[in-house]
């Protein structure tokens, strides 16, 4: 979706930072609830991670909004696909990770 001006893609962007906090910690809540043994894994440390990671992932978003480049987005994905691959983390992980995004960054305005 490209929007029509710079102006919109920027309200946009700066809707999604400051929703940053929220939405990550949102997104942390839900994906240790529906992997309980990452809790006894990782612990608070996993947690704190998972919500940093989820930051990283908005404040790219609204860079590739502001920008107009839904490209830029796409290419953050496929290197952080990789570096967790490099970490043997499964890439499904992050594909799990980006669907509680969406989920999340939906309810922004209700």
């Amino acid at each position: 979706m490209t929007l029509k001006s710079s102006s919109d893609r920027s309200n946009i962007a700066q809707k999604l930072l400051s929703a940053k906090q929220p939405v990550s910690q949102a997104m942390t809540d839900d994906y240790f609830h529906g992997h309980p043994e990452w809790a006894v894994r990782y612990g608070e440390r996993g947690r704190q991670f998972c919500t940093a990671d989820a930051c990283f992932h908005i404040e790219f978003l609204a860079g590739a909004i502001q920008a107009d480049s839904p490209e830029a987005f796409a290419d953050y994905a496929r290197r952080t696909a990789a570096m967790l691959g490099a970490r043997a983390i499964d890439a499904h992980t992050l594909e799990k990770n980006l669907a509680h995004l969406e989920k999340h960054l939906g309810t922004v305005n209700e």
